[in-house]
């Protein structure tokens, strides 16, 4: 299971040092539920990939509210040794972020086309 996105961050330790990180995104709609065990998941999936050689996964989700407000949780990270044992996330920040001006289709509800009469 992939993430809906994934990028490769530089993580700054000290002045001098730093390593390369990979974040994962999950994106939710309204209607959608915040799922810790697809997030567990896609981190595993990652990991498993042969082209990530990075030893850390900072997992977030965006998951829209309403109309122009989103809500944005980043997880603690979790470090390669640790993924196929690791049960619950911890959240390390969570806030909302409303847009403005005001960004048309984030969180608006999808209209649903009515169905065909199968008859």
């Amino acid at each position: 299971m992939a993430p809906d996105a994934l990028f490769l961050a530089i993580e700054g330790l000290t002045k001098e040092d730093s390593r390369e990180v990979i974040v994962t995104c999950e994106a939710k709609s309204v209607d959608e539920d915040i799922s810790d065990d697809q997030v567990l998941r896609q981190i595993r999936a990652v990991f498993d990939s042969p082209i990530i050689t990075q030893e850390i996964v900072i997992p977030i989700v965006v998951k829209a509210v309403r109309p122009s407000l989103v809500r944005v949780i980043e997880f603690e990270a979790i470090r390669r040794k640790d993924a196929a044992s690791t049960e619950l996330l911890a959240v390390a920040s969570d806030a909302l972020y409303e847009f403005i001006p005001r960004v048309p289709g984030i969180g608006e509800k999808k209209k649903r086309k009515p169905r065909k009469s199968s008859r």
